[in-house]
């Protein structure tokens, strides 16, 4: 028989000597995850789900990816909000000309914390790495079966990604390039919206400031006009800019997907 935690091969007995888990069913607490094995060894988890909780109980680098993450989006998100405030900023600096001062000083602040969501990006993107090598040799190590947990998932599965390293290694240069790129390109695409921010403020706050000594008012001297209309294409400009930058790794990234699907494929 073969143990029920660790896989290595056993004689009958209530705990296993390698690693000392109990063989029993009544021995499991509750909510514990422990696979199911094979007469060959092979461990089999209800749903990549499960396997995947599993290897977070292994290993610290998933935890350490989140961490990183939520804070580059908290960033991210509050360097939208300052550049949104600054911006409407510009409205009410017609009636206060003081006004487009302090929205200057939000855009270089909205600046600084698009720029530190980029770099927070860097040792997420570096984790990632890990992450995805780890749970490649973990799955070797314990000899999970990846196609019998994931038959019944509904979505796309990592286990997949880290079986093919597993079946082919060279994938994991693909997979290398393809994060080093996203490493290197995501920072500069955050530097660039941020450059956008104050570029565009101090703009629209001169035009603004100018439009304001035109005494013959139409619809173009509107200096609210322009910053509704500067808002809206910074919306598209934004989301352009991370497109851009974050392309060439995420064509990477689908071709390893289809690389991993096939694999499954072939051998399924």
């Amino acid at each position: 028989m073969y143990c029920r935690n660790c896989g290595k091969e056993i004689e009958e007995s209530v705990f296993c000597p390698y690693c000392g888990s109990g063989q029993d069913a009544s021995n499991v607490e509750k909510g514990e995850i422990v696979p199911t094995i094979t007469e060959d060894g092979r461990q089999i988890y209800r749903d990549s789900n499960e396997a995947y909780k599993a290897f977070k109980k292994t290993s610290a680098v998933p935890t350490a990816i989140a961490i990183f993450s939520v804070i580059a989006c908290i960033a991210m998100m509050l360097s939208i909000l300052v550049w949104f405030l600054a911006a409407w900023g510009l409205i009410a600096g017609r009636y206060f000309p003081l006004i487009n001062g302090v929205s200057i000083v939000m855009s270089i602040i909205g600046f600084f914390m698009m720029d530190l969501a980029g770099f927070l990006f860097v040792p997420s993107g570096i984790f990632a790495i890990v992450w995805t090598r780890s749970l490649s040799s973990w799955i070797r190590k314990n000899n999970v079966d990846c196609r019998e947990t994931t038959k019944n998932d509904k979505r796309w599965s990592v286990l997949k990604v880290a079986q093919l390293f597993n079946d082919d290694p060279k994938s994991k240069k693909l997979h290398l390039v393809a994060r080093i790129i996203m490493i290197i390109t995501f920072p500069i695409g955050c530097w660039a919206v941020g450059v956008y921010y104050v570029v565009g403020i101090v703009g629209m706050s001169s035009l603004s400031t100018y439009l304001l000594t035109i005494e013959k008012y139409s619809f173009l001297t509107e200096p609210n006009t322009w910053i509704f209309l500067y808002m809206l294409i910074s919306i598209f400009v934004f989301f352009v800019i991370m497109v851009v930058f974050s392309m060439p790794a995420l064509i990477m990234e689908a071709v390893l997907i289809k690389r991993a699907n096939k694999n499954f494929e072939k051998q399924s």
